[in-house]
């Protein structure tokens, strides 16, 4: 430890601390000098999951000062179990959503990447409610049901140095998914969603290709920050309505495809599985750290 300067090996550990929090733990029980050392980088990536590790969790930072609980990579997955925690003594929510969205806001100053995961169908994901003024990079694994609403201040921005945010399934179509999206994310470069997300006439809107009609007061147009739109090609409307989704999803997929032929900026892609498994997920999560701590080093 007295080789290299303190300042090193901090820097050193913050660069291995990038997974879902072992080798923050193993540091700071290696020796005092390591542990003092590793301190800020203890809690830098975590993976938690199941609602007893989202429980604990909360527990721990909200016994950390706000200079110690300085996460910036979190995922979260399988808290999907409505049973409620007593955690009455120590005046905590009981409820799973009402943890997550604690947590979310202890957390919400420092965080870089979110992922969060579940099996349940949830009107509005908690993230959609906070401010988080350094995330870069949203996934949520649905269902998710809707967006709507998203309390927006006027002339603020809930996530101003977002730039991508890929969304896995929606339930149905959702309410003023591009208004919100567009309005919370000024500076998103990268938008992968599943098809039933929007029209292609709002698609071509949003991109600039089409004017929108006179009677649209609506209208809403993409940031010109926009690089990438990938569409998942969506079969869960199908499944939903039978003959009639069918044709439906046929005919937008037709569309969308048009659309990509004719803007570079969109792909049409080969629609995902419904759910996908918290494991495959996760190792999707640490490949995207992994190249996030190496943009930022």
């Amino acid at each position: 430890m007295d080789i290299l300067p303190p300042e090193l090996w901090m820097h050193i550990f913050a660069f291995s601390c990038t997974d879902g929090g072992f080798t923050g733990r193993s540091l700071s029980g290696v020796s005092r000098a390591t542990h003092y050392l590793s301190k800020p980088a203890k809690y830098q990536s975590l993976c938690v999951v199941g609602r007893d590790q989202l429980f604990k969790l909360l527990v721990v930072l909200s016994r950390l000062p706000p200079n110690e609980r300085r996460i910036r990579y979190l995922f979260i997955a399988g808290f999907d179990d409505t049973k409620a925690f007593d955690g009455r003594a120590m005046d905590l929510p009981v409820n799973a959503d009402d943890i997550l969205g604690r947590v979310l806001r202890l957390v919400a100053p420092s965080l870089v990447s979110l992922d969060i995961h579940r099996r349940t169908v949830l009107r509005q994901p908690s993230a959609f409610e906070i401010d988080f003024p350094l995330l870069t990079d949203l996934t949520l694994h649905g269902p998710y049901q809707s967006l709507h609403p998203i309390r927006l201040r006027p002339g603020a921005a809930s996530f101003p140095s977002l730039r991508r945010i890929d969304i896995h399934h929606f339930s149905h179509r959702p309410a003023h998914f591009l208004q919100h999206i567009v309005l919370a994310a000024p500076r998103l470069t990268c938008l992968r969603v599943p098809q039933c997300s929007f029209t292609p006439y709002e698609i071509q809107v949003a991109l600039g290709i089409l004017q929108p009609v006179a009677s649209d007061s609506e209208a809403v147009f993409f940031p010109p920050s926009l690089e990438t739109l990938l569409i998942d090609a969506d079969s869960l409307m199908a499944r939903m309505d039978a003959f009639e989704g069918n044709a439906r999803t046929t005919q937008f997929l037709k569309k969308y495809q048009k659309i990509a032929a004719r803007d570079k900026r969109v792909r049409v892609m080969q629609g995902r599985r419904e759910w996908t498994p918290v494991a495959e997920a996760q190792q999707q999560w640490l490949q995207d750290v992994a190249r996030l701590s190496m943009l930022e080093s």
